[in-house]
């Protein structure tokens, strides 16, 4: 007679298996609902914080002509005094039509703090738009960064690197940041992936031929071919930083300063709007200050009366 062969049951180390791909798959879908809930978080704040600012009319595309016969206008404006009751750290915002970015921009004690905090102050892994702590909060410095998250929602920085993808299609290779009084238009001229610790990210502290050669490498290096700006010691820079998926790499969009809208209030433009064209619009007395390697220096330069309006308007708001 033959034997029956003995049913075996499942085995422990199957069962021990089975409970850790649950955990994974459990632990995976607590993170994910988590992230998604994150990003609503962050996305219902910045929608209710643009309540703030107010669109005009929609112009034509905005080309070098109009910035050099000061005909142009920043698309929004701002209302900086409801700004600054939530957060009084607020200097700017970020208005990129071309890639749909619009953000307010903040600066803190050190280039921590806002990387996972949002313009509340609340904790969210989107963080904030900041300047580096180390920058002038009038963006009056040679060279001004801010750093920004590229969110898999498109959200913050998210969608910078879509200019390069644009290609030559860039239909407004220029950007706004907007202050208190003033609206400050930039012309791109610089795209490129960089090492976190590339020079691109240095500091002036006053200019001299240095920067005017930093800036020309700037150009020179883009991925993207753009009009090259004739530098000079008395441009203004701005350099947007995002991550992108490599760890030892970022992404860069820099702008030069090319025209200034004033005027007055703290919030919106006024109908007696006035639009200037140039670097000298960013012109500043920066004597006995530093160079890059930190040797101070003479740096003076002479200011016209655009360069005077401008000291005068960052010392107002200072």
């Amino acid at each position: 007679m033959a034997k029956r062969k003995s049913k075996k049951g499942i085995g422990p180390l199957l069962i021990l298996l089975i409970i850790i791909l649950l955990g994974i798959f459990l632990f995976s879908g607590y993170k994910l609902v988590s992230t998604m809930m994150e990003y609503r978080k962050s996305e219902a704040e910045y929608d209710d914080l643009r309540n703030l600012t107010e669109e005009g009319e929609k112009g034509n595309v905005l080309t070098a002509e109009a910035i050099a016969a000061g005909k142009f206008a920043c698309p929004i404006s701002v209302d900086f005094d409801a700004l600054k009751e939530i957060n009084d750290e607020v200097i700017g915002w970020i208005y990129i039509r071309d890639v749909d970015i619009s953000y307010p921009i903040v600066k803190g004690a050190d280039n921590d703090y806002y990387l996972h905090r949002t313009f509340r102050k609340t904790y969210n892994f989107a963080g904030s738009i900041f300047a580096d702590y180390e920058n002038a909060s009038d963006f009056s410095d040679p060279n001004t960064i801010l750093y920004g998250h590229n969110m898999k929602n498109d959200s913050m920085f998210g969608k910078l690197d879509e200019l390069v993808e644009k290609e030559q299609d860039v239909e407004e290779p220029y950007f706004w940041i907007l202050v208190p009084g003033a609206d400050y238009c930039y012309e791109m001229f610089d795209m490129q992936r960089v090492d976190p610790f590339d020079e691109i990210y240095t500091l002036f502290h006053g200019t001299d031929e240095t920067f005017v050669q930093y800036a020309e490498k700037c150009a020179a290096e883009s991925s993207v071919e753009l009009p090259v700006p004739q530098f000079s010691t008395d441009s203004r820079i701005i350099t947007l930083s995002t991550c992108t998926n490599d760890s030892k790499a970022r992404f860069v969009v820099q702008g030069v300063l090319a025209g200034v809208v004033r005027h007055s209030g703290s919030g919106s433009a006024g109908s007696g709007n006035a639009a200037e064209s140039g670097d000298a619009a960013g012109n500043q007395d920066a004597g006995g200050s530093q160079d890059a390697s930190g040797q101070t220096k003479d740096s003076s330069v002479k200011t016209d009366s655009s360069a005077d309006e401008y000291s005068e308007f960052v010392t107002r708001n200072e």
